[in-house]
């Protein structure tokens, strides 16, 4: 081998090894991205499980990478298939997968939100129909209605059954 006649050997080498780390690590990526949609899920389906503000940050980390990563490995596909590194089968089944949990995962919070958001509003329902009942009640009693005998020493502790007795004396 001469200076003037480079053999394409070494550039072959050096690609080659460049595509088998790309692939190491987007199957890396790949699958600790798995792993935490597993304990997301996991964590979603139990009652009161929290997903902690790490495990999201290094899943959004992590999510950041898989699509670079995903880039490089598009464009390095052929040569990985050629080389005999890439299984495509094998690996658009942990892709699958993958997507397979994160779109049950996103089910499960959207679940979970729709149930907080019928607590919340049960809740502030009955706080206003407490308040309204309560004006209603204050309002009478400042129109000269008679006491309806209740103990004043929690006030506003049952002012919708002391709103609708004065309403019916109207």
């Amino acid at each position: 081998m001469t200076t003037s006649d480079p053999s394409p050997f070494p550039a072959d080498v050096t690609a080659l090894a460049a595509d088998r780390a790309l692939l190491t690590e987007y199957t890396s990526v790949l699958g600790e991205l798995t792993r935490i949609a597993e304990s997301e899920r996991m964590i979603l389906r139990s009652r009161d499980g929290v997903i902690s503000p790490p495990m999201a940050a290094r899943q959004e980390r992590l999510a950041e990478r898989y699509a670079a990563l995903t880039v490089g490995l598009k464009a390095r596909a052929r040569a990985l298939y050629g080389a005999g590194l890439l299984d495509p089968a094998h690996m658009e089944g942990k892709i699958v997968y993958l997507v397979t949990l994160m779109k049950e995962n996103q089910r499960l919070m959207n679940a979970r939100k729709a149930a907080t958001a019928l607590r919340v509003d049960v809740v502030m329902r009955a706080i206003a129909e407490r308040e309204a009942a309560s004006a209603l009640g204050a309002a009478a009693n400042e129109d000269g209605a008679e006491d309806l005998g209740e103990d004043d020493t929690t006030p506003g502790d049952r002012p919708a059954r002391g709103a609708s007795s004065t309403l019916q004396r109207l």
